[in-house]
């Protein structure tokens, strides 16, 4: 009795160090607990090692490096569905998603597109020669001729920024125009977006959402007088009333349908971006 008395006592040291080791556990656990229930009231779990998070994110980036490779690709698969033979399309800017949509439907289908020339950029007669090249039969126009010929039009395809979440896009500057032209003769407005460029801000505050770039672009600095302010917006909104639909990676979808793929693609705590 006494013997094992002894290596019981010799033991205890060890034991007395398991069981500091288990009360620091738990006091870790409860912390962990107290601060999961105070995180915004989600269920983020926040007793995930480390090492599993990595993974997991390393996973979602791998998974988001593969959609935007095949972005355009999917996207330029639904254009025989929306492009038809002798349609006169009208587009602005210079997107690699309008362009493959465009090339994909020209392989099969005769049409003709008409391309803004998107100034002072001129980013449109880069992709009216991208077009060209691949046998499409292209009419360069400027900004201020769109009005004039949106009623030879029978769809406008354009690119887009960023989708907002009413449903309305942020696209380069001069696309609001060109889509109260179309709103107005009734011409369908189509928006070519990956869904990579879906974002849960609204558009309350436009200044927010724009910039304004150097007016050197627009406006000699030789040409400036006194009481003169010129400004050369980066963007435009277009709201989502002027828009037919999205076309995206996923499929088409009308944009009352937009808040749906929010609550698909982004959680609840991404809505708070301040």
């Amino acid at each position: 009795m006494t013997k094992a008395l002894m290596e019981w006592l010799e033991e205890w040291p060890t034991v007395c160090e398991l069981v500091h080791e288990l009360v620091l556990s738990l006091k870790r656990r409860q912390l962990r607990a107290k601060c999961l229930r105070r995180w915004n009231g989600t269920d983020t779990d926040l007793s995930i090692p480390i090492a599993d998070l990595k993974l997991s994110v390393m996973e979602g980036i791998a998974e988001l490096v593969d959609e935007i490779d095949s972005l355009h690709v999917n996207i330029a698969d639904q254009a025989m569905e929306y492009i038809h033979t002798d349609e006169v399309i009208l587009t602005f800017g210079l997107s690699l998603s309008v362009e493959a949509f465009l090339k994909t439907a020209a392989k099969k289908r005769s049409f003709k597109v008409i391309v803004v020339e998107s100034a002072p950029s001129l980013n449109g007669q880069r992709t009216a020669h991208a077009l060209a090249e691949s046998g499409i039969d292209v009419t360069v126009i400027p900004d201020s001729a769109v009005f004039a010929l949106m009623a030879r039009v029978n769809k406008v395809v354009v690119p887009a920024v960023a989708v907002v979440a009413n449903g309305g896009l942020i696209a380069q500057s001069g696309l609001q125009n060109i889509a109260l032209a179309a709103k107005k003769c009734s011409v369908p407005v189509v928006c070519v977006a990956g869904l990579i460029k879906l974002s849960p801000l609204y558009a309350h505050d436009l200044d927010v959402l724009s910039e304004l770039l150097s007016p050197s672009s627009i406006y000699s600095y030789e040409d400036t007088v006194d009481n003169l302010e010129v400004l050369n917006p980066a963007y435009d909104y277009v709201p989502p009333e002027c828009v037919r639909i999205f076309i995206t990676n996923t499929g088409a979808h009308q944009p009352s349908y937009i808040y749906r793929l929010l609550a698909e693609y982004y959680s609840p705590q991404d809505y708070q971006l301040s």
